[in-house]
């Protein structure tokens, strides 16, 4: 397309030359006052727009930057920390968690222990001495002792012999008491008396060990001789020839016949009792 230049605003024209030509139609001047000034207005919208743009872009693109500054700077926070127990305050940096990661397990390192700090304390415990354990004394040997076989009772004797003289002058009372001449009062006889000259040997009634000997203000001087379940008492005897822990046979004599202060009334006698089982019984029922 060709344009012919002239003197003032030209338009295309609506037909062709004759060389194939567009022919620009001339408008003529107050036309062309009224074209250039709204070009001049469009031109000045179009420079306006674009500066606008340009504004536009320009913040957006500054922005976008910034932003992506900020997030890739690390920031600080102020922590505390403690030298040799001081207190010192400092900035670490807290790296975002995308991009602290990868770098703590490559920089991270078992920091050095302080020769100073690191020393182990003493303490009390330490100090104190330990002590050693010490050795095991030697058991000592035990010895061996013979077991005795278990010695079976003696047998109760079945009948007892009369200790002195042959009859009775009072009789074995139970648990009816009778009247005492001496005492001038009611009480329970417990045994046997018989009756015998002062001074006459006292034999034991039956075999047995001697459990007792003692002197006693109301009955005179009492010799005790065990055999079995039986515990034979001589009451009013003097000169005692045995001693408790002796063993005796049937006849051997155990001493002479005194007193029974409590029985003076009744004459010279041997108050003689005998025990069962720890039960006061009547001696005639062995004596024989």
């Amino acid at each position: 397309m060709k344009f012919s230049v002239s003197p003032g605003i030209f338009a295309p024209a609506s037909g062709k030359n004759s060389r194939g030509g567009v022919q620009l139609m001339k408008f003529d001047g107050k036309h062309g006052k009224n074209t250039k000034g709204f070009y001049l207005a469009l031109g000045i919208c179009l420079l306006a727009v674009g500066i606008a743009a340009w504004t536009t872009y320009d913040s957006v693109v500054n922005f976008t930057a910034r932003d992506e500054a900020l997030q890739s700077q690390p920031s600080y926070q102020a922590t505390e920390k403690t030298v040799s127990g001081v207190k010192e305050s400092s900035s670490s940096p807290i790296l975002s968690a995308e991009s602290s990661q990868p770098e703590t397990s490559q920089t991270q390192q078992k920091p050095e222990p302080d020769p100073i700090s690191s020393a182990p304390e003493k303490t009390e415990s330490s100090q104190a001495p330990v002590k050693e354990p010490e050795p095991e004394s030697e058991a000592e040997p035990v010895q061996e002792t013979a077991v005795e076989p278990e010695q079976e009772p003696d047998p109760t004797p079945e009948s007892l012999s009369y200790p002195i003289g042959k009859s009775v002058s009072q009789r074995f009372s139970g648990d009816n008491p009778v009247y005492s001449e001496t005492m001038g009062d009611w009480r329970v006889h417990s045994g046997a008396d018989i009756p015998a000259q002062a001074g006459e040997n006292v034999t034991a009634a039956c075999a047995g060990t001697v459990s007792a000997v003692s002197q006693d203000e109301l009955y005179g001087g009492c010799v005790v001789v065990t055999q079995g379940e039986l515990e034979v008492y001589y009451y009013g005897v003097d000169e005692i020839a045995v001693k408790a822990g002796d063993t005796v046979a049937q006849g051997d004599a155990i001493g002479v016949l005194g007193s029974v202060p409590c029985e003076s009334a009744d004459g010279d006698h041997l108050h003689f009792a005998v025990k069962r089982a720890g039960a006061w019984i009547d001696p005639l029922e062995l004596l024989s």
